[in-house]
């Protein structure tokens, strides 16, 4: 038995940042934590919209203290992610989902 423990999302828009006149897109994220039997939780990832071909569509990673702040990092604002980040907040959100990806498991 899986229990959904919590599920959030955000959009985000995404720019290209070489030419800003190509258009922009935007990535819808979903996070669910899911608790299964064995008591362990995982984070299920999901990405929809036009993603970038390196990111899958979806990824689970184990939930523990370093996921749970990548996570919290992915899904807050892009002013927010700046002050913590002292990058561009688009390069950095899309570290922390390359990163997610090599955490984690593709279904």
């Amino acid at each position: 038995m899986i229990v959904l423990v919590s599920s959030r999302e955000k959009q985000i828009i995404f720019t290209n940042q070489n030419d800003k006149r190509d258009e922009s897109y935007i990535i819808k994220i979903k996070v669910d934590e899911k608790m299964y039997v064995s008591g362990q939780t995982y984070y299920d990832i999901s990405y929809t919209g036009e993603s970038k071909k390196f990111i899958p569509s979806e990824v689970s990673v184990f939930k523990n203290e370093m996921t749970t702040q990548m996570i919290n990092y992915l899904l807050s604002d892009p002013e927010d992610l700046v002050k913590v980040s002292g990058i561009n907040s688009q390069q950095y959100r899309t570290l922390i989902m390359l990163n997610l990806n090599r955490l984690g498991t593709t279904p």
